[in-house]
């Protein structure tokens, strides 16, 4: 489903999906092998770059359904993540 439209506009398409989700019930969202979605941007390219900072603006808007819904996120690799993706909640630095 990111893909559907071209490597180009797999961030918009995450996005749309985020917001599908949000807009449910109740929901579990599951991402397994998650540094390939949001590796670090250290070294990235600009399609990963773009993925990782559209997950960046996601996760707050998450927190902000008070329960409504889960994501969980897994990886074996959690060095390959960006780091701003590992600060606790409400963290600034």
């Amino acid at each position: 489903m990111l893909m559907e439209d071209g490597t180009e506009k797999i961030g918009a398409n995450l996005r749309r999906i985020m917001e599908k989700v949000r807009q449910l019930q109740d929901a579990v969202v599951f991402i397994d092998e998650f540094e390939e979605l949001a590796p670090c941007r250290d070294n990235a390219d600009r399609m990963d770059k773009s993925i990782t900072n559209e997950f960046l603006k996601q996760v707050p808007l998450f927190r902000n359904e008070a329960g409504k819904v889960l994501l969980i996120c897994a990886t074996n690799y959690i060095r390959q993540l960006d780091p701003a993706l590992l600060r606790p909640a409400g963290s600034t630095a």
